[in-house]
């Protein structure tokens, strides 16, 4: 026998193969953008209830809520109980009471408590944006504009 093997396989080099989605964190620059559109939205609402303001402010804690139970593999929020996860669920909460007594009353008044409660929710979620990786939150912010028809 020779001394070396003739390869009968044509070489084909391999590519590590990635499962599932990068980890990049939010970046430094997206953050700040984010938190402020989030912060302008309570204040927005707020300042001048509108049913397009509430519904913007719904859309974005939606769009941070989907980031998070993306980031965590699917579990939704609703049965956790850190910190971001009830933070989301109050102001939720919140929106819906508002949009309640907008229902009964016919005039979309926001109280000295919800807005209170709105801050706190939202202050919050501040140190949450950073926590959630880029692709996590955009796929969201895509589903929640699939859903709805709207740009959030």
């Amino acid at each position: 026998m020779s001394a070396t093997k003739k390869r009968t396989k044509r070489y084909v080099p391999r590519i590590p193969q990635i499962p599932g989605l990068l980890q990049v964190q939010m970046t430094r620059e997206a953050r700040p953008d984010l938190a402020l559109r989030l912060h302008l939205a309570v204040i927005n609402l707020i300042e001048a209830p509108t049913v397009p303001a509430c519904n913007q402010l719904s859309m974005q804690l939606t769009c941070i809520a989907g980031g998070m139970s993306h980031a965590s593999k699917g579990q939704p929020i609703l049965g956790r109980t850190d910190a971001a996860s009830i933070a989301i669920k109050s102001a939720i909460m919140t929106i819906e009471s508002i949009v309640d007594r907008h229902d009964r009353t016919g005039a979309l008044v926001v109280k000295d408590e919800d807005a209170m409660s709105l801050r706190a929710a939202v202050g919050n979620l501040d140190a949450v944006l950073g926590q959630i990786p880029l692709p996590y939150y955009t796929r969201a912010v895509k589903e929640v504009e699939a859903f709805t028809g709207v740009r959030v």
